[in-house]
């Protein structure tokens, strides 16, 4: 990420950066669980996923102070 931008970088598009790999991370694997696992399996995962990326999300906001 930092030789893509062209020298340093904050913490913040770093944050940003590493919450972006984790999520697409996330969503990979909910698929091949899926498709290896079946529709049960993969509605478990699916919803499992959403609630964890739905968490980081919440705590990365609480931790910013938006709300």
């Amino acid at each position: 990420m930092s030789r893509l931008g062209g020298g340093e970088i904050t913490v913040e598009v770093a944050a940003i950066a590493i919450a972006i790999a984790v999520t697409v991370n996330t969503a990979a694997k909910t698929v091949l669980g899926w498709s290896a696992g079946g529709h049960a399996v993969g509605k478990r995962l699916a919803i499992t996923s959403i609630a964890a990326v739905a968490a980081a999300v919440l705590a990365a906001f609480l931790l910013r102070g938006f709300f």
